[in-house]
Formats: structure tokens, sequence, C-alpha cells
């Protein structure tokens, strides 16, 4: 695809999924720890393979959108595409850096104006264990790429995006409220966003701690720039799968399965804080349509 071609190929998408009657989403769930059980709770359900829309990128091809509504809420759900993709199967050095979050794009082309983003992350601090939730109060991108990157004019968004309150003030507070109502642990931090796919070296780890970040993930970089972009506002939360080292123990080797262990064993709490959540992610979604229009 032509590097220049975002607004053409969000412009195509939108149309197709709008002459096929999908539902146009209020809210984005893009969802890196996977969908779990969040889509048997979308009422109307339906699933768009992306490979069968026109404009989407080959990358998103396997992906399934799930769309309907939950809490009352119009929502897309889709789970994040595996893997750094600007070096992935179908993508590749010589693809637009955009591809990697082009359903954001799409999204709210079609009238979302929330990005709910989860994601699987590694503690950068001791009191941030594997198992607990974390939500983003910032981030660092430490990727070393941006989806902006030889974007230039676009009608989707401004060429330098604001970001510096892209991560939902408002909704942080109340995610903090309504886990301690529900006894989930769930802290505010600063996530460093790192570029994979590959398990991080101690070295690199005691890099991102140097930043000031508290935890870190692959794959987010992408996502959040490009809702700072489209201009949605964001809420992200983050599952711990493993902890930190301290600085004078002995490495410990990491093992995937456990990493992924951890994840499931924090879906469940995840997905009912999500849950509790609707009624303010419909409302601030609703504020940020009315300055819209």
């Amino acid at each position: 695809m032509d590097p220049m071609r975002l607004d053409e190929c969000v412009a195509a998408a939108a149309s197709q999924l709008d002459e096929e009657g999908v539902t146009a989403p209020q809210i984005l769930f893009l969802l890196g720890t996977g969908t779990g059980t969040m889509v048997g709770s979308l009422l109307g359900a339906r699933q768009t393979h992306m490979g069968q829309v026109e404009g989407v990128p080959m990358i998103w091809g396997e992906q399934t959108l799930h769309s309907g509504r939950m809490g009352g809420l119009p929502i897309w759900l889709l789970e994040d595409a595996p893997g750094d993709l600007e070096f992935g199967e179908g993508g590749g050095p010589t693809q637009p850096p955009w591809e990697r979050a082009f359903p954001v794009w799409l999204a709210a082309e079609m009238g979302a104006r929330l990005c709910l983003f989860t994601s699987a992350g590694g503690s950068l601090v001791q009191d941030l264990r594997p198992g607990q939730l974390a939500v983003l109060r910032d981030h660092i991108n430490l990727s070393g790429t941006t989806p902006l990157l030889g974007m230039g004019q676009t009608r989707l968004g401004p060429l330098f995006p604001d970001q510096s309150e892209l991560h939902n003030e408002a909704l942080r507070a109340l995610a903090l409220e309504r886990s301690t109502e529900r006894g989930i642990s769930l802290s505010s931090r600063i996530g460093a966003c790192v570029q994979g796919p590959a398990l991080s070296t101690p070295a690199e780890r005691a890099w991102f701690a140097s930043t000031g970040a508290e935890l870190f993930a692959q794959g987010m970089a992408g996502p959040l720039m490009a809702c700072a972009h489209a201009g949605l506002t964001a809420l992200t939360l983050v599952a711990i799968t493993d902890g930190p080292v301290p600085g004078d123990a002995d490495p410990q080797g990491l093992n995937m399965a456990e990493l992924v262990a951890s994840a499931e064993t924090a879906a469940p709490a995840l997905e009912d804080l999500v849950q509790s959540l609707l009624p303010d992610l419909g409302r601030v979604a609703s504020e940020r349509e009315a300055e819209y229009s």
C-alpha cells in the first residue's frame, strides 16, 4: 500500500462496514491480552473478518472485528494483532508505520471517541507484582518508532498531535475507585512502550526503569499515539505478568508459559473491572462526542 493512502484506506473500510450494517462504535476495545469472555458480553454481536474489508492492511487480515452492544453502548471489540507488526507477517520495513494502528483511525472515522486498550506487561518496581493490574497515567515511547512517521498531512488528525491529556484522568480515577470497591489490586503507573517481539534483557529492564517508567509493555506505542492523533481519549489497563529483578539478585530465566499463565490469572479481574466501568466509559465517550458536534 502507498504510505500516503491512510485517508483512502480508512474511507474505503468505513464505507464498506457502513453499507454492511456494522454497528458504528462509540468505544473501541483494543485488547492486547486477548478477547477472553468479553465477546460473550456483546449483545447482538456480529463478527467481521478484517481480511474481507476493503482498505484494511494485510497485517490485520487474520483478526476478527466483534461489534455489538455492551451495557447499552455500541462497542467494537478487536484483539490486537500479534507482535510488532512493522516487521511481522504481512507487514515489513517497507510498509507504512500507520498500518500498526489502523483500527484506531477506522474506529474514529466510524464515530468512536474513546479507546479502552489492554495489554500484558512487566513490572519495573518492587510494589507491582505478577497478577496485579495497572492503569496508565502516562507513557514513555521507547520503541524507537511511531505510527505517524512519514504520514504528513491527513484529514484524520493534526501533524503534531497533543499527547498531554491522552490518558483520561477522570476514567483513571474511576477505575481506581471501582477496583477498590471490588477488591481488585490496581495502581496508577507510568508505562514504557518498548519494541519486540522478544523478552527483555536485565540491562534493558534497568534502562526502562531509569526513564521513570514503572512497567513496560510491547505494542502499546502505536495504538496510543494513533489515539492522540485521531482525537480518541484513552484508558489503558495492563495485566502484570512478571515482576522486577532486584539489582543484587541473579537474573532469573523468563518462562513464556508462566507469563501467559499470569496474564490468564489476571484476566477475570480485568474483565470485572471493565464491566464495572461501562457506565463511566459511556458517559465520557458521550461528552467527547458532544465536543466534536
